[in-house]
């Protein structure tokens, strides 16, 4: 259950961060494609604009031999895209050839034309020759104007290629965060779930030893038992010993439940002296049958805010420890104490000293520092 657990945690963890992970880069990359086709919209539009003195006036080709100039001189193109602008007649001949930042050639300008009116749109983009473009009729025939996107496709690949190699490395270390995060989330989980496992053992271990010796009374009774006065007042007393042992141990478990699952536990004011005055006396016979003696010494008088019932339970089950767990013939020494704020209750008793590396664990639930059980 606790692999399937940190299973879940991992996966959700991974999904929801790899989640937020991919949404940032996939914003990112449709934000930086809309300010590209904002950037080439300003440009088309600059292109076919009055505000272009070179739209048509340029001459189609160079006639001296020297390449075009990369900026005529008065243009200030939008945030220096590179464009190109072609004129044609009625008859649709190109008259003339504009250029702005980049060099041209004859057969790359028709080429270009002949691909923007095949597409029958008034704009659109040509991938194949990393171009977009805009149709706009003027007076004395048509103009298109053409801005490179080749800088642009080569940026959103790079971004692509960086964004993977940031994600990737980023996911690998996020597995290894979640499964550290994992592990220290679900160790009290985990450890509940020892503690609940070591439970059961301890109960199965407990309810088998009477009904191991209920059913052999009632098996010897069954066969010979009722012949025998003797044997059988000892067999059904023995059979009623065990019964009321197992419906005790029952109680109990039906006790640590509803302690469990109970959320609010009324408080009142609760006054320790008598309290405890009452549980040593109650115990006192069970410690005489062992030999002990309990002796109860209070410094001041307390009084805490709790529930008597549970309070009252507490402190027979830690004497009852004492005296089960204790050498016989021992002393049982409690200690009231008030301090600032709190009661404390010293308890003391002879016999062998709990292990140091069991310490840490005196006050788990349902631990047991017996080592022919398993801990």
């Amino acid at each position: 259950m606790i692999r399937k657990l940190r299973r879940k945690f991992i996966c959700i963890s991974m999904g929801m961060v790899g989640l937020v992970l991919l949404t940032l880069v996939c914003g990112l990359l449709i934000t930086t494609v809309r300010h590209q086709e904002t950037i080439c919209a300003e440009t088309l539009d600059f292109a076919l604009s009055d505000r272009n003195p070179d739209s048509a006036a340029a001459p189609r080709f160079p006639t001296d031999g020297q390449k075009p100039p990369l900026k005529p001189d008065g243009f200030d193109a939008p945030r220096s895209r590179s464009f190109f602008v072609v004129q044609l007649s009625d008859e649709g001949e190109i008259e003339s050839v504009s250029r702005t930042n980049l060099t041209l050639l004859d057969e790359d300008a028709e080429t270009a034309v002949q691909a923007a009116l095949a597409t029958g749109k008034i704009e659109g983009t040509l991938r194949d020759l990393s171009l977009s473009f805009r149709i706009a009729e003027k007076s004395g025939g048509t103009r298109i104007a053409f801005a490179d996107r080749t800088g642009d496709w080569f940026m959103l690949r790079q971004l692509a290629v960086t964004c993977a190699l940031v994600l990737v490395p980023s996911l690998a270390a996020l597995l290894v965060i979640s499964l550290y995060l994992s592990c220290w989330a679900l160790r009290p989980v985990e450890r509940a779930w020892d503690q609940q496992r070591q439970f059961v053992a301890d109960a199965s271990h407990e309810l088998k030893t009477p009904l191991t010796s209920i059913k052999g009374y009632a098996e010897v009774l069954e066969e010979n038992g009722f012949t025998d006065k003797e044997f059988f007042d000892k067999g059904i007393s023995h059979i009623m010993s065990e019964s009321d042992r197992m419906y005790n141990m029952v109680v109990t478990l039906l006790e640590l439940s509803r302690m469990s699952d109970a959320v609010n536990v009324p408080k009142e004011r609760v006054n320790l002296n008598d309290l405890m005055q009452q549980v040593c006396e109650g115990m006192q016979f069970k410690a005489e049958k062992f030999g002990d003696a309990i002796e109860l010494t209070v410094r001041q008088r307390a009084v805490v805010m709790g529930s008597d019932t549970q309070l009252k339970e507490i402190f027979i089950n830690i004497i009852d420890n004492a005296i089960k767990y204790g050498q016989d013939g021992g002393t049982i020494t409690l200690t009231l104490q008030k301090t600032d704020r709190h009661a404390r209750l010293i308890v003391t008793n002879p016999g062998e000293p709990i292990p140091p590396e069991q310490l840490k664990r005196l006050f788990e639930r349902f631990y047991r520092a017996d080592a022919s059980r398993g801990e």
